[in-house]
This record gives structure tokens, sequence and C-alpha cells, in this order.
């Protein structure tokens, strides 16, 4: 899917999704998302790919347990809460959320200064990484948050800059020594079904 903008005016208060991709091997170039809480459900049993995106949210706002990759997206966050909601059940499960060469920003005239999260584990053994990209200092500290009991998720960030990138004081993290691949998350044929152009 290219060049088209989904919005859920609904606002904050309760799941208001603007666009449930549950196919495998989708892709999304140059697409917009706007909603506050649960924006874009990223869940499906096989890859998908969002490339050079908009997407906007407060809470929750890319969740599901799709093997998603996110490469040169905008995430804007409007309100406090976490980016990603990780929806991986199993350590068998693929699910995998990959944020790479992204950006991630805000789209409030308030402060959200230490207020965001780069997410939080929706099920037990949630996977989420953050490589190669701006955080700014909206992410708080801690990096990482609480949601599913008992949860042992794999939090995991590679090569940020900006100021919130320090991750001296981040919770439930565990280290990544490279880069993850496009391979690694979307499979060896990964070329045969994504634009490499856009």
């Amino acid at each position: 899917m290219y060049n088209v903008n989904i919005r859920n005016t609904w606002g904050s208060g309760v799941q208001a999704t603007a666009l449930a991709a549950r196919g495998v091997q989708q892709g999304y170039y140059g697409c917009a998302f706007y909603g506050y809480q649960d924006t874009l459900l990223a869940d499906a049993s096989g890859p998908q790919y969002y490339s050079n995106c908009y997407i906007e949210g407060a809470v929750d706002y890319i969740y599901g347990g799709a093997s998603a990759w996110f490469g040169e997206c905008v995430l804007a966050s409007v309100g406090g809460g976490a980016i990603t909601a990780n929806s991986r059940t199993l350590t068998t499960d693929t699910s995998y959320y990959v944020i790479d060469s992204s950006t991630i920003t805000s789209n409030t005239s308030t402060s959200l200064v230490g207020k965001v999260y780069l997410g939080r584990p929706w099920r037990v053994n949630a996977r989420v990484v953050f490589q190669r990209s701006v955080l700014p200092d909206l992410i708080n500290a801690a990096g990482w948050t609480t949601l599913a009991a008992n949860a042992t998720p794999i939090f995991q960030e590679w090569g940020n800059t900006g100021a919130g990138a320090d991750t001296s004081a981040r919770v439930y993290e565990t280290p990544l020594s490279a880069q993850i691949t496009h391979a690694q998350v979307l499979g060896s044929n990964y070329a045969t079904w994504i634009d490499e152009s856009f």
C-alpha cells in the first residue's frame, strides 16, 4: 500500500485502532497512521514491512504480534505512554518489532520530556528493537516499562542517537552486540516481496 493516510479521530480513553494489519508479507510505503491509543495493529503469523511511514499516537500505538520492520519511519507521540506493545507469547513465536533508522518525535504543544517509553510487554515474551534511530529527550531514562505480569521481554537497542539514547539507566533491557538484519525479521526471501526502492 502506497501513500495512504488513515486516521482514527476518536481520541483518548479507549482503544481506537486506525489500521489492523493482519496479513502476511504486507508492505506499507509512505503511509500515515493517526490515532491515540493502539493506532496500528501489526499482527500476523508472518512478516510485515513499513517504509517511510508516519505513525502517531500516545499509548501502545504500535501493537500486536507480527514480525514487523519499521524502516525510516517517523513515530510521533501526542501524549505520554509506550510506543510499542508487542504480544509475543511463546519463546518460539517469530514475533519481532524492529524500528530501524527512524525518528521518534512529539506532535503536541504539551511537553512530553521523560514521559514516553520505547515499549512495554503486552505479552510475556515481547521482543522489540530500536536501532540506528533518533531518540529525543521525551524518552524516559528507563526506556521500557511494564504491562504483562511476570514478563521476560527482550528489549534491545543498538546504535541510537539523541538526548534519549543513553542506556545507562535502562530497565528490562537485553544487550545487543550487532544490528538486526532484514532477513532475521522478514525471512531470507524478503527481497522478493518488499519494495526496496521506496
